[in-house]
């Protein structure tokens, strides 16, 4: 299901997050952001821990909707810091925009608390941070 290139498209990534994505989707994430799958799973809330698996060992749509967007907020990031520490470090430091909460929470809570980690980093990677 990959590209030439070897990134899923988006409509792909679409299709696979409605079939259901793997479990091991959700333990690698978690090993490159530096948590653990419950850490990721627990902070999604009640709703992701209610669809953390199908009978067929894949992730409800729900669960693997927050795995995504993590996902895209950590690669974000890391192109933001060109590093994976550092952008791990920016992840899991609580940040003055965000009212004292980690990027990770507000990121995990909702598409609109993604947007705002995503508007944080953009403003960081064109030098306008405030």
């Amino acid at each position: 299901m990959k590209t030439q290139g070897g990134a899923l498209t988006p409509m792909q990534l679409l299709d696979l997050v409605e079939r259901g994505l793997p479990e091991s989707a959700l333990s690698k994430l978690a090993e490159v952001i530096g948590c653990t799958p419950a850490a990721i799973v627990a902070s999604a809330g009640p709703k992701a821990t209610r669809a953390l698996r199908k009978n067929d060992g894949t992730f409800d749509p729900a669960l693997g909707t927050v795995v995504i967007r993590l996902a895209a907020v950590f690669s974000l990031a890391l192109e933001v810091w060109d590093d994976k520490e550092d952008a791990r470090a920016f992840l899991h430091r609580p940040h003055p925009m965000l009212e004292g909460r980690s990027p990770f929470d507000v990121a995990l809570r909702s598409e609109i608390g993604a947007a705002i980690v995503d508007e944080i980093l953009d403003r960081l990677r064109h030098g306008s941070a405030t």
